[in-house]
């Protein structure tokens, strides 16, 4: 009833929301001075066990040896997003900012057809850049040239790993599509597993918080009740973009999850902090979203037209003597091209999720098609 990318959307947008959460579900913990870190170890160990049990009991499908680099790069990047956002709240960057902040992601994906594929860089991904970088110096205000404003918190190191984890971000969306086919919950439970030792790293860097145990001990409901909120909030924020990014494009999937934490994240800053964003912060979150919707819309450029050797195949195809030949000779080709999409790198494979021009692999794909012109991702969604 609902088709497979317009429930990738919703799941992308739920995940925005729950992200959100997570991070002011942490910043609140860490007010109260609660071992923080070692409850999001417990629930993400706990999530885990709960996790692993179902993909044992449903015999979910393993992935294979050649999938397994894909599975692990995508909870890698998953999780360095997840826990550097998180950081960047913890340390003074509040969840709108930091929601704004990484939607570099799509940028900084899109910037992978230039540098892998050698695609020339259109007047619109100029227009996105300027926008993004005027996008992220109006949120993060820096110092040297707004001068030091009074009543508001500068945290130049949260604003850094908030654009840190929008690149781990785009990362994760990739893999994800790179790993369409597998299950959602083997996906899910190796995140989970390497979320494990990553959130320990924190508590045992010596410059980080010393967490004490009283509000444990002396409150063990509560306690508990931390703990089963932040195992819900874990496995939302992890389970759900497993689902939702491998069902649609990754363009699709940064720009539906950076709107909902946008939106999510400078109302959640209003009820639960107090902090009312100034209308120059407003304005360079608006850039940051304008510059992602950009990036994310189909190309308007003309198609080129096929050249006479690409219609010689079919012309020859239509002399009755030679069409067994021709198709004796155009089967192979078609072969090898499905082969080299199987063993299309990752830069090959971003430029053709996020960078919407006619990459290399489409202008193969057009040369041994009959279709002229291809189905636009955003377009057939829409559609």
């Amino acid at each position: 009833m609902v088709s497979r990318a317009l429930c990738g959307m919703l799941l992308m947008a739920a995940t925005g929301l729950c992200v959100t959460g997570d991070m002011v579900t942490s910043k609140l913990i860490e007010k109260a001075h609660w071992p923080y870190w070692y409850l999001v170890v417990a629930s993400s160990l706990l999530a885990a066990v709960f996790n692993g049990m179902a993909v044992y009991c449903f015999k979910m499908e393993l992935p294979s040896r050649s999938d397994l680099k894909w599975v692990i790069s995508r909870s890698v990047f998953e999780d360095l997003h997840w826990i550097l956002a998180v950081i960047a709240v913890l340390i003074g960057a509040s969840p709108g900012d930091v929601a704004a902040l990484t939607s570099v992601d799509i940028i900084a994906a899109a910037l992978f057809g230039r540098v892998f594929l050698r695609e020339e860089l259109g007047i619109w991904h100029f227009i996105a850049l300027v926008l993004s970088a005027t996008g992220a110096i109006c949120i993060a205000q820096p110092e040297f040239i707004f001068g030091l404003s009074e009543g508001r918190q500068q945290s130049p190191l949260g604003y850094f790993l908030a654009l840190l984890s929008g690149c781990f971000q785009a990362a994760s969306f990739v893999c994800a599509r790179k790993s369409a086919h597998l299950s959602v919950g083997v996906l899910t439970f190796s995140s989970l597993v390497f979320a494990v030792p990553m959130a320990l790293m924190p508590a045992l860097l010596p410059m980080g918080p010393k967490p004490t145990w009283e509000p444990v001990l002396a409150n063990p409901g509560i306690a508990l009740g931390l703990l089963t909120m932040l195992s819900m909030w874990t496995m939302a924020a992890i389970g759900l973009p497993a689902a939702g990014a491998t069902r649609c494009p990754a363009a699709v999937s940064a720009t539906v999850f950076t709107t909902a934490c946008m939106v999510s994240g400078y109302i959640s800053q209003i009820v639960f902090f107090s902090e009312v964003p100034k209308v120059l912060t407003l304005l360079g979150a608006a850039c940051m979203l304008l510059s992602v919707i950009i990036m994310a819309l189909p190309s308007t450029e003309s198609e080129p037209e096929p050249s006479d050797d690409t219609e010689a195949p079919k012309a020859a195809s239509e002399v009755p003597g030679e069409a067994s030949e021709t198709s004796d000779t155009q089967e192979p080709q078609t072969e090898t091209v499905e082969a080299d999409d199987e063993t299309m790198s990752l830069g090959s494979f971003v430029a053709s999720e996020v960078s919407f021009c006619s990459s290399h692999v489409r202008r193969r794909t057009r040369r041994f098609t009959k279709p002229k012109v291809l189905p636009r991702a955003i377009g057939a969604i829409c559609a």
